[in-house]
This record gives structure tokens, sequence and C-alpha cells, in this order.
């Protein structure tokens, strides 16, 4: 096959990878998360220290209110996390509230 055609079939085949991908993980993160077996953990599980300004632990609520009530919509992100670590959130970044971690999750 000559030197062209198969740069063209490699062409081909990974357009046609790309939009299997594509139309699998499109839609939204919630299923995306459920699509990737993301849940329950599947190995050890680590502890993970988590601070930032992103409401992934929390959830987006439009109140502290609902914040604190626990009624916000939980970040996809957490999911993903939790399968694999035991998040922590601090709210400092002290010798304090660092003593025990051992990982630590900045997510500005």
């Amino acid at each position: 096959m000559p030197k062209t055609r198969l740069i063209a079939v490699g062409f081909l085949a990974a357009a046609i990878l790309a939009g299997v991908v594509w139309t699998y993980m499109r839609g939204d993160p919630t299923e995306v998360a459920a699509k990737t077996s993301v849940g329950a953990p599947t190995g050890p599980v680590q502890s993970l220290s988590l601070f930032g300004t992103i409401p992934i632990y929390w959830g987006e609520t439009s109140s502290m209110e609902d914040m604190l009530s626990g009624s916000g919509e939980p970040h996809w992100s957490r999911a993903v996390l939790e399968q694999k670590y035991s998040l922590t959130p601090i709210d400092t970044l002290d010798e304090a509230s660092l003593r025990d971690t051992k990982r630590l999750l900045l997510a500005q």
C-alpha cells in the first residue's frame, strides 16, 4: 500500500475513533462520570485533603443556607476523586490543618 494511502487510512481511523469517543462522552458531566464507572472505590482508599474555591466538595448552591444544609448539587469531580480517595475539606493552609496531610489538592 502506498505511503499516502496508509496515512489517509490512519487519519480516517483516528477520525472515526474520535467521533465514537465524542459521541459516547458528550453530555452532562454526571452522565460522563456514570459512563466511566465512577462510584464506589475500586482499590485502597487513600486520604486527600481538598482546599479551593471550586465547589467540588460542597456543591454549587445559591446561598450559604443551601450549602450548609447539603442541598446543593454535588460536583461531578467529587465522585471521580472519591473513587480513589477519602476527601477531607480544609479551609486554611496552616500547620494545624496540614499536620496529618500527605496529599493535598489545591483547586482554584
